[in-house]
């Protein structure tokens, strides 16, 4: 589109027959990823969005369809944007349809204040309406400012709690440039010494950190094109010069306050040369505009566009927009916020992700650190600030000791940190032909929260490993080569004990088989109150690939059995389990790698308990391929009793191609492929009752299957499926998985707001 004459308008012309006009504070960098809602606005462009700080949501108001080469439908309808989804409203009452309107957020007075637009049998509007959350309803002040529309004309002012508006018009050559404030009942017009030149389709926005408006661009009487930057402090409109500024004039971009990175977000809109939609990014600082940099990959940004509705969600720290029009209108949803981000980029695998109970900013991530090839670290990083950049380290292990991967990590409610991983001794010359090391369970504690804090970690078991074969190096190759007891897929979890203090809980799987290697694994469990002195309990069940969850009065470890069904036992204290009850096996006999046709459930069976609901839940994978994620409530509390969901069915949900599944009591995640070449991508499903099992995040890469080693039968995804973490805290959801984007594992992360 080449002119504020044609560029969002033009279409208009054919059916209305006139001329129309032209024109946190989170440290890390931000970035845009889609949202796919399950339910959308149809596609339009010129529908306004503002963020109801009283209910928690985003209001979309109406815009108009690209219905044909020379039709426009014009709309009325009312839209709320939850964080996750987009819910039609039906109120009683409801301005007329319009499009090109302006809508702003009145804090003072709780309700959302629309003005003017344009209705195709009415015309240009200077009709005022409120929504209080539920209903419009019309406003009749004794001041009424001039009809007008196409531009963003309103905007908050907080610091003098007046709604201001500025400026727009009704044609290419009637535009103005008044200024009135908004008291709730009336407008009042202003007349300061300073304003900027009449102009129309300019963005606004209040910026906070600095207490001001910014306005910038639009179009100018006679078809010119804008891109100057003006301020109002409540008094007097000042232009500011700044060094640099969004390239080329533009009108009809969207702009609003960023309050998580403290700045002006500002995008898209059309330029003056033929074709010159725009899909770039600026941020306004109080001083110069920066240009963020756009994904080199061109499917990860929105596409070029004007006339879109955005809006700050302040109640999950990002930007939401939504539609537009370039030639044909959009009803995509874009975030503009901390969505994935790399956490560690050499070669990796299994992440842990635990976040701070107290500050739901701070994380912590155990994985396997490969970065030296031939080794295995039990690495960590950390984030004290929502995401990037995290801090790096290697757990450091008693004397001797190296990582050997397995890591978990978990908070207590006291808002201490502890990592659980395994190490071992270098092999050694035994007999002839034989090779031995020792293999054990560490756990490292933080009572400062802080990875960077931990101390040595502390041995819970250490076994004798041995291995037959000729020479010690290919014990180190052919770890299938073990003859002896060996340690696998440790797990952690903390009880608070009637004192205040901690309980720790580890899990783990002991393999002894004499003679035949890794045929009769064995759960174990042990605990300490102090982290050094540990205590085997009498929970001793044969299975493998355990998992600990629970609460502060009650925890639970689940396990897969010999027979592949799911298994779980309760504690109060740590000491005393209950016998292994909740037993499940698929319904529908599936193909799992290496076994005949059988039900069977794979990977790590996780059972938690989920705040404020008794029994337990529980996440797992069945059978493959294609593999599913179930999840389902658990409130039997004797041996043989079923598990199942309220309805007496469990749900499946979304997992294909090895899922891995790892939940908080409100989240749940894992793999999905989304592409007809096996491409994948990680996501998380809220599953804490709150509403229906639906994804809430999606990572924005897919991820390739072609990469990676794989001993499970599926090319690329080797222990990727089986690892997947996710933890929450406040209303913040975090989760870690290993990524396959590049020709290496890695591990990558996401935060994910919990509507």
């Amino acid at each position: 589109m080449n002119s504020p004459n044609s560029s969002l308008l033009s279409a208009l012309i054919t059916v209305l027959a006139f001329l129309i006009l032209a024109p946190l504070s989170f440290a890390q960098e931000a970035n845009w990823t889609q949202s796919f809602p399950t339910t959308s606005p149809s596609p339009r462009f010129g529908a306004a969005m503002a963020y109801d700080s009283a209910h928690g949501q985003i209001v979309l108001f109406g815009g108009a369809e690209v219905c044909g080469a020379s039709c426009r439908n014009i709309l009325a309808d009312t839209w709320i944007w939850d964080g996750a989804n987009w819910t039609q409203k039906f109120p009683a009452v409801a301005p007329p349809s319009r499009t090109l309107y302006s809508m702003v957020y009145d804090t003072a007075r709780s309700q959302m204040v629309l003005f003017g637009g344009f209705n195709a049998s009415l015309g240009p509007l200077n009709d005022t309406w409120v929504w209080d959350g539920s209903t419009w309803a019309q406003k009749f002040p004794s001041n009424i400012p001039a009809a007008r529309y196409d531009c963003e004309y309103l905007a908050y002012d907080s610091a003098r709690q007046q709604v201001v508006m500025f400026g727009c018009g009704t044609s290419a050559d009637t535009k103005y440039n008044d200024t009135w404030v908004w008291d709730g009942s009336n407008w009042t017009q202003q007349f300061p010494a300073h304003v900027p030149p009449a102009r129309s389709a300019q963005q606004m926005a209040y910026d906070a950190a600095h207490q001001q408006i910014v306005l910038f661009g639009g179009g100018g009487v006679g078809g010119t094109s804008l891109d100057d930057t003006w301020t109002w402090d409540g008094t007097d409109w000042t232009q500011r010069f700044p060094a640099a500024s969004p390239t080329t004039p533009r009108w009809n971009s969207t702009m609003a306050y960023d309050a998580a990175r403290g700045n002006v977000l500002l995008f898209g809109g059309s330029g003056p040369l033929s074709a010159d939609d725009k899909n770039d990014t600026w941020v306004w600082d109080g001083t110069n505009w920066t240009p963020k940099p756009l994904n080199p990959n061109p499917l990860k940004n929105p596409a070029p566009r004007l006339a879109s509705g955005m809006a700050y969600d302040s109640a999950h720290q990002q930007v939401v927009l939504f539609g537009g029009v370039d030639g044909s209108t959009f009803d995509d949803t874009w975030l503009w916020g901390i969505h994935d981000f790399p956490i560690f980029t050499g070669r990796s695998t299994e992440p842990s992700i635990a976040v701070d109970p107290h500050d739901q900013t701070h994380a912590v991530v155990g994985f396997n650190d490969e970065s030296i090839q031939g080794s295995v670290n039990c690495g960590w990083a950390e984030s004290r600030n929502g995401g990037p950049p995290w801090t790096q380290g290697t757990l450091q292990l008693p004397s001797g000791f190296t990582g050997r991967g397995d890591p978990w990590v978990r908070y207590s409610s006291n808002g201490h940190l502890y990592y659980s991983c395994i190490g071992a001794t270098p092999w050694t010359d035994s007999l002839i032909g034989f090779h031995t090391r020792r293999v054990g369970i560490f756990v490292a504690a933080s009572s400062t929260g802080l990875a960077s804090d931990f101390g040595i970690g502390q041995t819970v078991t250490s076994n004798l490993e041995f291995c037959r074969a000729f020479n010690v190096d290919d014990c180190k190759n052919d770890p299938k080569n073990a003859d002896g007891e060996f340690t696998d897929h440790p797990a952690i979890g903390v009880l608070r004990k009637p004192d205040g203090t901690d309980r720790i809980v580890v899990c783990w799987i002991d393999f002894f088989s004499p003679g035949k290697p890794q045929t009769q694994p064995f759960v174990r469990v042990a605990f300490s109150d102090d982290g050094q002195h540990w205590h085997p309990t009498a929970l001793n069940a044969q299975g493998a690939s355990c998992m600990v969850g629970g609460s502060d009065s009650q925890i639970g470890v689940s396990w897969r059995a010999g027979d592949k069904s799911l298994m779980i036992s309760t504690s109060g204290d740590g000491s005393r389990w209950s016998q292994p009850f909740v037993k499940l096996a698929a319904t529908t006999p599936l193909v799992e790698p290496g076994d005949s046709t059988m039900s069977a459930v794979l990977s790590q069976p996780y059972a938690f308990l989920v705040p404020g609901q008794s029994g337990l839940r529980a996440v797992w994978q069945v059978g493959g391929p294609p593999s599913q994620i179930f999840v389902g409530n658990a409130t039997a509390n004797s041996p043989g009793d079923s598990f199942q969901d309220p309805d007496n069915t469990s749900v499946p949900f979304a997992g294909k191609f090895l899922p891995g599944a790892g939940a908080c009591g409100r989240l749940a995640g894992g793999y999905e492929v989304t592409t007809l070449s096996g491409g994948f991508r990680y996501k998380v499903w809220r599953i804490d009752g709150a509403g229906p099992i639906a994804p809430i995040f999606t990572s924005t890469a897919d991820l390739n299957p072609q990469y990676g080693d794989s001993d499970s039968g599926f090319p690329g995804f080797s222990r990727v499926g089986d690892y997947t973490s996710v933890d929450c805290s406040g209303s913040l959801g975090w989760a870690a998985w290993t990524d396959l984007r590049e020709a290496k594992p890695e591990i990558w992360g996401g935060v994910i707001p919990i509507p």
